[in-house]
């Protein structure tokens, strides 16, 4: 979830975007592959592989810290299973600079992942519960995978004029046990006052964390997609946000379409 600013003299009217944010903050975002209209991805199986994400993140001035819980259903395999992963990530940005027109930033970061029993078919069938989807009970896999990785995220912003900004982002994770993940983005963002609209084009490649069902659920390995998404914020303090996918999912695992929902809290 990135939006951006620009120049830090701007930094009051470019507070409310959502890629990226240089204020102190705390967000907790939910991905899912049910649409904003409630419906299930109409993938040939159905609603399985990685059927949601809940992410919390922490960011002051220079470092992020992220925790994130994916949940993964597997109807069609072994009478059915499903995992968890719960991943613990750190980011620091090395190199900032700011001009007038533009900005760009570049850091590094480590991840740890772990598989499990994380409480991810509550998740998912709350969830199902208040979109009148099946809910489904199946057993948890007893295979254990655990992995640790180096992250390297790098941004760019080139300011168009006072409400649009062009940027790009390359966001790179690589891991002990041979699984990675890298993607490419390119957006346009634009503001007026309290309110952000973006739409962004990304590809992404993804070798999937070393556990069956993660690697079954993942069959896609490149994947191309846009999003779409809108912001508010209220107050000096709270941020709402919406996003879609349009032929894909940011997620690396490929679907239909995916929607996220994300709610800030400024320090």
């Amino acid at each position: 979830m990135r939006l951006f600013i620009l120049h830090i003299v701007l930094l009051s009217q470019y507070i409310y975007s959502t890629p990226i944010n240089l204020q102190n903050s705390i967000t907790l975002i939910h991905i899912n592959d049910i649409n904003l209209l409630g419906e299930t991805s109409g993938t040939t199986t159905g609603d399985d592989r990685l059927t949601g994400v809940l992410d919390l993140e922490y960011k002051d001035e220079k470092s992020l810290y992220t925790l994130s819980l994916k949940s993964y259903t597997q109807r069609h395999i072994t009478a059915g299973q499903r995992v968890d992963t719960l991943s613990f990530g750190y980011h620091r940005d090395l190199l900032q600079v700011d001009k007038e027109d533009y900005l760009y930033r570049i850091g590094v970061g480590a991840k740890y992942i772990q598989s499990g029993d994380f409480a991810g078919e509550g998740l998912q069938n709350a969830i199902h519960s208040i979109t009148q989807n099946p809910q489904y009970n199946l057993p948890y896999s007893n295979e254990k995978h655990n992995t640790f990785g180096v992250t390297i995220k790098a941004l760019g912003i080139y300011k168009i004029s006072t409400d649009i900004d062009l940027y790009s982002t390359i966001d790179i994770n690589q891991n002990i046990d041979k699984s990675n993940h890298i993607e490419l983005s390119i957006g346009s963002e634009y503001q007026y006052q309290n309110i952000s609209l973006w739409i962004e084009a990304i590809s992404n490649y993804t070798t999937p964390f070393a556990h069956s069902i993660v690697e079954y659920s993942t069959p896609d390995k490149q994947n191309n997609f846009l999003n779409i998404g809108a912001s508010i914020k209220w107050s000096k303090h709270y941020q709402i946000y919406i996003e879609t996918s349009i032929g894909g999912t940011p997620l690396g695992e490929r679907d239909d379409y995916s929607s996220s929902i994300g709610f800030r809290y400024f320090l």
